[in-house]
């Protein structure tokens, strides 16, 4: 196991020691040389130190990429109409930390499976942007297929933005542990979930500004069980989350705002071939669109979807671009029915004790979802203590019972950080 360092922004050549760090130039030669077991080296990537180029490893296992020294990030820019800003493939057990990567018209960061399955990849406090025309994604990470998936992968408390596609996309996972990421100003989902993903957990993540929050796409493969839980999503433009061929789903308490827009045809919540759906304590808060009867604070595309439904002590809040609450439309696409809460709860049994009212967050707009002390999100209002979290997305204990929503109303004096942007 051996420690080489590298300053992006040195112009001499050096030998890899810490005061003579390597140069770019002399770091891409050195590592898409690379194949075979690394013995866990790590790569040092100097701090405020920056470079334009990109990075191409295959078949290299067990290294490490990490930052050193003080300032921002490391930055690694393509410089623009380049397809991959740091492409790895066919490498198990690579951790990522500290890293910024910018530009891919594909992806700034890009981990595929192929002959392995990139098993245990850990990516840490880095940052994507990305440019693009179609695809443009802040991070990319596949396994092989669905007979390969990649297990045991972590990505957690990284920062997307400004990417012309999704902030972050998964495909053919097994294991995978999503949290504490955000994702801002991304023209398509925060967090796209594209081929098989099964035993998922994504908690306290954050997006701001992006086409949707969640994206659990109908392609190869079903997804589940996945968990989400302790999410926040404001400015969405089109849906708050859309789940497709779920089986095994558990969505709560998080907090969803999905801004006025003139796209017709939006969803608060999507489902489509789903089964075993557990949605409980979310927080819904929808503005209107161009055209109010095509939107849905929750639309379900298939009757299995809403037989499988098992959902209580929401909040849902259709609003008025004036903050008005206006009409509450469930949608049944597959017998063409609209409900509002009470006639679904006739109808299905289901949210017997859900809110048609305003949740009463501070400030959703400009990211600030925290409770008032008068809200119908609260436990006490709601009418149940009980629930999936006993911590909330700052990592507040929820003591005496569990409010709707991703942040705990604490009734004694509390210090909250409200959302997190990396």
């Amino acid at each position: 196991m051996a420690n080489y360092y590298i300053d992006l922004s040195a112009s001499a050549s050096g030998i890899g020691i810490e005061s003579i760090p390597y140069t770019f130039a002399q770091a891409k030669t050195i590592l898409e040389a690379l194949s075979g077991d690394q013995s866990g080296d790590s790569y040092f990537w100097k701090r405020g130190s920056s470079a334009t180029g990109s990075l191409a490893i295959g078949g290299a296992q067990n290294f490490k990429f990490l930052a050193y020294g003080t300032g921002a990030r490391p930055k690694l820019s393509t410089g623009g109409g380049v397809s991959i800003c740091c492409a790895i493939s066919n490498s198990n057990n690579v951790m990522l930390r500290g890293i910024w990567f910018d530009g891919g018209t594909t992806a700034a960061l890009q981990i595929l499976g192929g002959s392995t399955t990139c098993d245990n990849t850990e990516i840490y406090d880095c940052e994507f942007s990305a440019e693009g025309t179609v695809v443009g994604n802040g991070l990319t990470l596949y396994g092989a297929n669905t007979a390969a998936l990649a297990t045991g992968c972590k990505v957690r408390g990284n920062y997307a933005h400004d990417c012309y596609h999704n902030g972050y996309e998964f495909s053919y996972m097994d294991g995978l542990e999503v949290s504490e990421n955000s994702a801002v100003d991304c023209d398509s989902k925060a967090f796209e979930y594209w081929h098989q993903c099964i035993n998922v957990v994504q908690e306290r993540n954050y997006s701001d500004n992006c086409s949707f929050h969640i994206w659990c796409a109908d392609q190869t493969g079903n997804h589940g069980p996945m968990v989400f839980r302790n999410e926040i999503g404001v400015n969405c433009k089109s849906r708050g989350c859309a789940f497709e061929t779920v089986d095994g789903l558990t969505a709560s308490n998080m907090s969803l705002h999905i801004k006025e827009s003139t796209e017709s045809g939006r969803k608060g919540i999507y489902f489509n071939l789903c089964t075993s759906i557990s949605f409980y304590k979310n927080i819904i808060l929808m503005y209107p669109s161009s055209n109010v009867n095509s939107d849905h604070t929750m639309n379900f595309n298939d009757a299995a979807s809403v037989l499988e439904y098992t959902g209580d002590r929401n909040v849902f809040a259709p609003v008025t671009s004036a903050g008005v609450l206006t009409t509450l439309r469930i949608r049944s696409v597959e017998d063409t029915t609209t409900y509002d809460l009470t006639t679904w709860g006739v109808a299905t049994s289901q949210d017997l004790n859900s809110v048609y009212d305003d949740p009463e967050m501070t400030d959703p707009e400009n990211g600030d979802v925290i409770l008032s002390a008068t809200s119908p999100a609260l436990y006490g209002s709601i009418g149940a203590a009980d629930g999936y979290s006993l911590e909330d997305y700052d990592r507040n204990a929820r003591p005496g019972g569990i409010d709707a929503g991703a942040l705990q109303y604490l009734r004694t004096p509390f210090v909250t950080s409200g959302f997190k942007v990396k």
